[in-house]
């Protein structure tokens, strides 16, 4: 995970790799880093591991108190625009 803001009542941004890891493994990752809100970025937010898909994310990141928000817009494009 990148490190936090160094600003005054700015949220820090941060970013995650889930591969390899267990959901809960990522679920305490994510709240030892104070993380509020999980932005998946994946155009199709689907994963070759069934636990890291949307469904299983927005089942599980609740429960713990993070949002799990899909905003493909902020990933990258299938083909150069």
């Amino acid at each position: 995970m990148a490190g936090r803001s160094n600003w005054k009542n700015e949220p820090a941004l941060n970013t995650a790799w889930y591969g390899g890891r267990k959901l809960s493994d990522l679920v305490a990752l994510l709240k030892e880093a104070e993380v509020e809100t999980l932005a998946d970025i994946r155009l199709s937010p689907r994963s070759q591991v069934p636990r890291f898909g949307k469904a299983s994310l927005m089942s599980t990141l609740p429960e713990a108190g993070i949002d799990y928000r899909h905003i493909p817009e902020l990933g990258n494009r299938t083909r150069p625009v």
